[in-house]
């Protein structure tokens, strides 16, 4: 006893300190002393469930731990959570823990009719106790003679379901089994409610692609006439219609390439690019991505200093898709420096330690506040500032450079000093082998 005095006091201080405080001697010490073990036990067991409450986990296997966590302290090795679907009038099975298959059957048939009728009589101030009645000889054939349940309420009073524990024999929880089992309710219910929002930020997010996808599908549609009509425009003798069509063509290509961002950013979100990948330089795919802005660096009358190693530079990517995000980290570049200022700076280089192909681009611009570094690659996310362009576009094509690069297992990051001191933007490639 001296033995296991001695390693209960190291375990815990509120042990230690109760011990002090009350006789070493007698059974009803003994007693306290158990008692106030098994609490300290039980809360460090719901302490570490509650831990596991972070965004992204798995809402299953929560639920499963929590199940299993309660069915250990009360002595009910079966059970179950419910969730209500939607307008709260239907049950669904969510987890389950030594039900058979015959009475989940039984159940999914009937809607959970027992259970409803359990998680209508619960209120907020306790757990309630149904003795099967209805639908008895599903119960007694699964061994159930009475089922511990408690509601499942959000943090505005919403019920969002039933965590149901059941017992071969009838019988009365004590105070410390009722209080697990509250505590129990309020993680399940927390857990469901996570769940929820997150469910509905992924539709939300599905909706917004789609919506992407479908706008610039029709943006699309009245382009080619705009265009075919320019190029008749440029047919004209007249020197004052020849200029017309060229500011004409001028707004057309931005309006396309806005379009063309719009509708790929939508196809990589719902996984719809397939990447021709290959073997290739990776200097002639700079080279494209310099000329597919030559446009706009001649009309923001803007320098570009160009250093790679003569050496080629192997990598395996799909080279249109990486001269696209080039293009786009181009034409950033153009939109947020001054006309005349020191030159666009791209560097291409290999690091053969890491592996990877780095290309830098670095402007001479508005530069990036440090907490917008890693902003700038979200949807719709643009740098703030009193010398914000007109013409900045959607806020879409970082977060398009981002997922290409991605896709091509590579990365980029985004470095500033801060305001009025340029940026830089980083990508780094794999390098093909062999």
């Amino acid at each position: 006893m001296r033995a296991a005095a001695a390693r209960a006091e190291d375990a815990s201080v509120s042990s230690a300190l109760m011990s002090t405080l009350t006789p070493r001697r007698g059974a009803p010490a003994r007693d306290h002393r158990a008692e106030l073990e098994a609490d300290l036990l039980q809360a460090t067991r719901l302490q570490a469930l509650a831990m596991r409450l972070v965004p992204g986990a798995d809402c299953d296997i929560l639920l499963r731990d929590i199940l299993a966590t309660g069915a250990d302290m009360l002595g009910a090795p079966k059970g179950c959570v419910l969730s209500f679907e939607g307008d709260e009038t239907c049950l669904r099975l969510a987890v389950a823990q030594g039900l058979g298959g015959r009475f989940v059957a039984h159940f999914e048939q009937r809607g959970w009719a027992a259970l409803c009728d359990a998680a209508a009589a619960c209120s907020p101030a306790g757990s309630a106790t149904l003795s099967p009645a209805e639908d008895h000889a599903a119960l007694r054939a699964e061994g159930i003679a009475e089922i511990h349940s408690a509601p499942l309420l959000s943090r505005d009073g919403r019920l969002l379901g039933l965590l149901s524990h059941c017992f071969e024999a009838p019988r009365p929880l004590q105070e410390r089994e009722l209080r697990a089992l509250k505590t129990l309710a309020r993680l399940a219910a927390d857990c469901l409610e996570r769940c929820a929002v997150e469910r509905a930020l992924r539709e939300a997010d599905r909706h917004k692609d789609e919506f992407l996808a479908t706008l610039a599908h029709e943006l699309r549609n009245p382009l080619g006439p705009i265009r075919n009509a320019i190029e008749l425009l440029h047919r004209s003798r007249s020197a004052e219609v020849g200029g017309t069509a060229a500011l004409l063509e001028r707004q057309v290509q931005q309006i396309v390439r806005l379009v063309d961002d719009l509708y790929d950013i939508g196809r990589v979100a719902r996984g719809q690019v397939e990447l021709q990948r290959r073997r290739q330089m990776l200097q002639p795919i700079v080279a494209q991505a310099i000329e597919n802005a030559g446009a706009m660096l001649h009309a923001g009358a803007q320098q570009l200093l160009l250093r790679q190693p003569e050496a080629p530079l192997w990598v395996d990517v799909d080279a249109q898709r990486i001269a696209q995000a080039l293009t786009n980290l181009l034409h950033n570049a153009c939109k947020y420096a001054e006309p005349g200022a020191a030159p666009i700076e791209l560097r291409v280089e290999g690091d053969e330690d890491a592996g990877e192909a780095l290309i830098r681009l670095r402007d001479h611009g508005i530069g990036i506040a440090a907490d917008q570094l890693e902003r700038i690659f979200d949807m719709f996310v643009q740098v703030d500032g009193p010398q914000r362009r007109a013409r900045d576009g959607l806020g879409i094509g970082l977060t398009l450079v981002r997922r290409l690069v991605q896709l091509h297992g590579g990365s980029i990051e985004a470095r500033s000093d801060g305001p009025g001191c340029g940026s830089e933007f980083v990508v780094r490639l794999p390098l093909a082998g062999g």
